[in-house]
Order: C-alpha cells, then sequence, then structure tokens
C-alpha cells in the first residue's frame, strides 16, 4: 500500500486533509469528520475559515524528499474570502494535528502574500505599489503598523502624486483596481493624496465617494466629477504602454478623466471659480447604488455649482446634455395547444407582429436644442415567449427601449410611448430623463470658447442628468474614446490626457 501524508486545511471544527500518495504522486481530498485541533491557535482568525481549491496533481521533483510538515504549494492554494490581503488580519493556517502543520498564508490576485512572524505582518506587493509604466514616481506604498504584539497586517495606502504628470497619475490611478462596489482601495488613496497634498482643500469622505472643495468667495463655483469603479477586469491590468496609448481597465471609462481633475486640485490653489470635485462611487451598475444619489441624500449642500463638468470620456470633445432612456414591457397572449393541434390555440408571438409593425414603421425625431441635434430611437432589445418545441406560446413580451431628447421629460415620453403602442398591455420598468444642454449659461459658454471647439450632443445618458434635475448646467468633457468603454483592449491617448488638463488649466486660472 502508498505512504499517505495528511496535509491539514482547518475548516471550522473540521480538518480537510489534502491526501499525498507519494508513490503514484498524485492527489485527492477527504473529510476527516469532528478532527479537533490538539492546539489552539494563538491569534483568533478574524476572517472566515481557509478555504481551499482542488487540488492540482502532484509533482514531486526526482531525488528530492517531500517535506511532510507544509503544505506543498504545487498542490494547493489556500484562499481567504477576503478583497484584500493588505487590508485585514492574515488569515491563519491551521494549528498542529499531531505532528503536521501547515504556514498561515492566503492568495492575493494569484499570488501568495505569507504571513511574516514577529509583530509586522507582510505587505502585499500588488500592481499599484509598483511604478508607473514610462518612469516617474506616482505611487509608493504605506509602511506597515504594529500591532500590539499580534501579527496584524498593515492597511496598504496606494500614494498617489498629485503634481506628477497627470498621463504618470493616470497609470497610476489603473493600476489600483476599483470595480464597481470595491472602490476602497482606491478611495483611501485619493483621500489620502488630497489631505496631504491639497491643504486649501476641504475634504469630506463617504463611503467610498470623496469630495473636495474651496472656499474662496469668487462669485460662482465650477463642479468637477468622475466616477472611481471600473466594470471587471478583463485581463487587462497591470496598465502598460504602447506609444502614445496607455492600456488598462478603466483608461478611457473614465480614469484618465480622474487623473486631470485630481492633477488641477493638487496643482490649481486659487483658481478663478471655487471649485467642487467629486470622486463617487458605483457608477458602472444599477442607479440605485451610484454614489451620487447617496451624496445627494445625505450631503446636499455639497452638490451646488453654476456649471458642472464630468469627465466621461468624449475625445476631449464638449458632449453637451444626454438622451434620457425608458424601457417598457409589451405583453401579448393567447391560447396554449399542441403545435400538432396549433388551430385550436392563438400563438401569443405571432400576435406581437403588429407591434414590430409599429417599431417599423416609427419615424424618430431630430431635436436642434442650443445647436445641439439629438436624434431620437425607438427599437425592440428583446422578445420572451414560448413553452417548448411542441407547444403553440400563450404569452409573449416584447422589450422596447426609447432614447428621447431632453426636450421632453419622463412624463411626455412615457406618454408618448403609450400612444405609440395604443391598444397593447405596456409597463414601464425603467425611466431616467435626460439633460438639457444648457450652454447659455456664462459659465458654459466660457468653457465652450476655452476648447476652441463646437458642442454636440451627448448620445446615450450620464450622470449629467442628476445635476441636471437638480438645476445644474452640466457638460460631458474628458479625455478617452467612449467606444473603448468596457473593452478588453481599453486604451486612451495620452496626448488627450494633456490637452484636457491644459484646457480645464485655462478655463479655471
Amino acid at each position: 500500500m502508498d505512504a499517505l501524508l495528511c496535509l491539514p486545511i482547518r475548516t471550522g471544527r473540521r480538518v480537510r486533509c489534502v491526501w499525498v500518495s507519494r508513490a503514484k504522486r498524485r492527489c485527492s481530498d477527504t473529510l476527516v469528520p469532528s478532527v479537533r485541533p490538539s492546539v489552539r491557535p494563538s491569534v483568533r482568525p478574524s476572517v472566515r475559515p481557509v478555504r481551499c481549491r482542488r487540488p492540482v496533481p502532484c509533482r514531486s521533483r526526482p531525488g528530492r524528499r517531500r517535506p511532510t510538515h507544509a503544505v506543498d504549494r504545487g498542490e494547493v492554494r489556500c484562499l481567504r474570502p477576503l478583497r484584500r490581503c493588505s487590508r485585514r488580519p492574515a488569515a491563519l493556517g491551521p494549528s498542529r494535528v499531531g505532528s503536521l502543520s501547515a504556514r498561515p498564508s492566503c492568495v492575493f490576485r494569484g499570488r501568495w502574500c505569507p504571513d511574516r512572524r514577529g509583530g509586522r505582518a507582510g505587505r502585499v506587493a500588488s500592481a499599484a505599489s509598483r511604478p508607473p509604466a514610462g518612469g516617474g514616481r506616482a505611487v509608493s506604498t504605506a509602511p506597515g503598523r504594529r500591532g500590539g504584539g499580534r501579527s496584524v497586517a498593515s492597511p496598504v495606502v496606494t500614494r498617489l502624486d498629485l503634481t506628477a504628470s497627470p498621463v504618470d497619475l493616470c497609470a497610476a490611478l489603473v493600476d489600483v483596481p476599483s470595480v464597481s462596489g470595491d472602490e476602497g482601495g482606491l478611495a483611501d488613496a485619493v483621500e489620502a493624496a488630497l489631505r496631504e497634498q491639497a491643504p486649501h482643500l476641504e475634504v469630506l469622505r463617504t463611503g467610498d465617494a470623496v469630495l473636495a472643495r474651496t472656499h474662496l468667495g469668487r462669485g460662482d463655483r465650477v463642479l468637477l466629477a468622475g466616477h472611481l469603479d471600473t466594470v471587471p477586469i478583463a485581463d487587462n491590468l497591470p496598465s502598460h504602454r504602447d506609444g502614445h496609448l496607455l492600456y488598462g481597465c478603466g483608461t478611457s471609462d473614465m480614469k484618465a478623466g480622474d487623473a486631470a481633475f485630481l492633477h488641477l486640485a493638487g496643482t490649481l490653489p486659487t483658481p478663478r471659480h471655487d471649485l467642487t470635485f467629486v470622486f463617487y462611487d458605483c457608477e458602472e451598475v444599477e442607479a440605485e447604488r451610484n454614489g451620487l444619489g447617496r451624496i445627494e441624500r445625505e450631503h446636499r449642500d455639497w452638490l451646488v455649482a453654476d456649471l458642472a463638468i464630468l469627465g466621461e470620456p468624449t475625445n476631449v470633445g464638449v458632449e453637451a446634455g444626454c438622451q434620457g432612456t425608458l424601457r417598457a414591457e409589451i405583453s401579448t397572449t393567447g391560447r396554449r395547444a399542441h403545435s400538432a393541434r396549433s388551430w385550436l390555440g392563438d400563438n401569443a408571438i405571432h400576435n406581437a407582429t403588429p407591434v414590430l409593425q409599429r417599431l417599423a414603421a416609427y419615424t424618430a425625431r431630430d431635436v436642434d436644442i442650443d445647436g445641439c441635434v439629438y436624434r431620437e430611437g425607438l427599437q425592440a432589445v428583446r422578445i420572451a415567449g414560448g413553452v417548448a418545441g411542441n407547444v403553440v406560446p400563450d404569452a409573449c413580451v416584447v422589450t422596447v427601449n426609447f432614447r428621447f431628447a431632453p426636450d421632453r421629460d419622463a412624463a411626455a415620453a412615457e406618454k408618448h410611448v403609450r400612444e405609440v403602442f395604443d391598444g397593447f398591455e405596456l409597463v414601464i420598468t425603467d425611466l431616467s430623463p435626460g439633460a438639457l444642454p444648457g450652454l447659455t449659461v456664462p459659465a458654459a459658454a466660457e468653457f465652450i470658447a476655452a476648447t476652441g471647439a463646437a458642442p454636440s450632443a451627448k448620445y446615450g445618458w450620464t450622470d449629467v442628468s442628476r445635476f441636471a434635475a437638480l438645476g445644474i448646467p452640466a457638460l460631458n468633457y474628458g479625455p478617452g474614446d467612449p467606444n473603448l468603454a468596457h473593452t478588453r483592449e481599453e486604451n486612451v491617448d495620452t496626448r488627450q490626457i494633456t490637452e484636457a488638463v491644459g484646457v480645464l488649466r485655462r478655463f479655471l486660472s
């Protein structure tokens, strides 16, 4: 019989053994029921029990004896169910079971980050702690803190240099992962940088949003807003450069805009207009989680301005206002029957034909507002129906999306859609109003003059609508190509970042 070694992984009150066969050099896993460790850990873990991935085939090195006192990293990888190794105490591995033990460790983004003994916890070397691509020193890592006789992992806060090149600052921001709902690390870095390097600003932290503003007593106030979150990473971190292009998740949408705003916050202490900076969370997910909504509810006095500029990617052109959006479900019914005797039924999908005919015959409006032409559109985006391959369906739902010009409010848009589909059962599932361009406001006209380019209409919905609903004229302006947003090959032309900073500096100083 082959000799088996039990490499234990503690899971609550149980011990999970990875049984290693030396002779056949393969692994299998078994649960050992109700085995209590003989020695309790000296420090109680503050996280859930360690979980292990399925073991991969063992790879013994010829001529070398496999150690029996530690888990071989080539066989098993123990994962902590945490976002960051560095922000909480390191997960404890199993205590001794008999003469066996396993080293406390966890995996951070596919790499091992073992706990260092001796009172000071090891720091995780992430992409954010490396110098940005292309040179410069835009980031660094804060030192660990000693934890009262316990081995506690120190919070790793990336240091952003707001006075560095805005291109290097953009790379530093991109190298800090901030998928929606996980913006805490980047928000920590932004907050620390503003408090340390922009003493002329009042800084407020709310959730994972960071706000800052001046109090210079100027005649008007300009609000610069950008979201910190990105869509899920698509194997496109850390950032890298290829000529003038900076690649990475969030480069275009919209950390390039954030970098421009942060650079101005740190290098423009006495602007001509009072400034408010809003760096918020959860823009890329459902509207109820959007950080601007929370700021509006809890800190309404921070959202007061004569002009708001949202740093969404526009290829450094001004896109004024935005379209509104409405989604509705139109239902048709029928009678179910066997498809071999279809004359006994009434096909609900066929009954949806008039809906599609009205959509095909629909003529969209072109609306000119302040020199910006908004084109409306009404499209079917989904059809759901059918029971089985041999059943005449008795229900069908057609989902339509109406993108409407900002001269219609929400009520007018809903009324129009109901008129188009008069006679059908219709339910509104989503409705967000658009935003008027507001180019006649003096501050907006001054900004347009600083860009030296004619504004265009924004096709799509953005958070400028939220500012418009608060009575603040709002524009979309930022570096980056919107067509590259959310793609695996997302990138930004670094020359656009430099241009955006120059335009904003001319306008504000």
